[in-house]
């Protein structure tokens, strides 16, 4: 799914280098929310998943892409 988001959102040679999200809804993508896959992310840990009031508030991972309907 995530490569299929990028796809879309992607300009192409034989559209005029428009992109098939355009064609489809009018206006331009919004890709401000794009990340490189496979980067490194902070994951935010809720309370109740840490061990104490001073260990760390977030954890590094790795970027795989967002859930479907966050964006």
């Amino acid at each position: 799914q995530q490569a299929t988001h990028v796809y879309n959102r992607s300009p192409m040679d034989c559209l005029n280098w428009r992109t098939p999200f355009e064609l489809l809804n009018g206006k331009q993508p919004n890709i401000s929310h794009f990340r490189v896959f496979g980067c490194g992310a902070y994951v935010w840990l809720h309370p109740d998943v840490r061990a104490n009031k001073l260990a760390a508030k977030s954890e590094l991972m790795v970027y795989l892409g967002s859930a479907p309907g966050n964006e």
